[in-house]
């Protein structure tokens, strides 16, 4: 599936970094020129790759990864294909969204950790240069359409911009 690169930029950026604080929104990257919002009642945590975040509210988790966007065409391609690593098998269902030239996301069902469970997997990138993953999953009986929403409004809300 996401054969990508993970940036070892959070622990360059943790200071820039804006999430889990009373009335903050959004995580703002302003060295490389990214922005996105926190869906309401979620909290987020930086860890070494990238910021994990839970809900008061859902019992899932949204994890949002900064990737190098070497090769975007390609990944779309993979999205649509099963997702298999150590503890997790996901298969797609439904259709690939897109979103621009540069942007998909899908639904998978299966396991994870050992769990039925449900997720959805959304990427999103600045041509030649970064993006962003984002990927949200809970056990097949906890998944709410509540959880893809947040998934949903992270990629829709991604902004990116030039930097000096």
């Amino acid at each position: 599936m996401f054969r990508l690169s993970i940036l070892v930029v959070f622990l360059l950026l943790a200071s820039s970094m804006c999430f889990a604080q009373e009335g903050v929104n959004e995580v703002n990257y302003e060295e490389i020129g990214l922005k996105y919002t926190i869906p309401q009642g979620w909290k987020g945590q930086n860890f070494e790759s990238g910021v994990f975040f839970t809900s008061d509210v859902e019992s899932a988790v949204i994890v949002v990864s900064l990737v190098k966007a070497e090769k975007f065409a390609g990944m779309k391609e993979e999205m649509a294909q099963p997702y298999t690593q150590e503890n997790m098998e996901l298969l797609p269902v439904g259709e690939l969204i897109h979103y621009g030239a540069h942007g998909a996301f899908m639904d998978y069902e299966g396991v994870f950790q050992g769990n039925e469970s449900k997720a959805c997997i959304g990427s999103i990138y600045k041509p030649g240069n970064y993006g962003i993953t984002i990927f949200a999953t809970a056990t097949a009986e906890e998944w709410t359409e509540e959880i893809r929403n947040s998934a949903l409004l992270i990629i829709e809300s991604v902004e990116f911009s030039d930097t000096e």
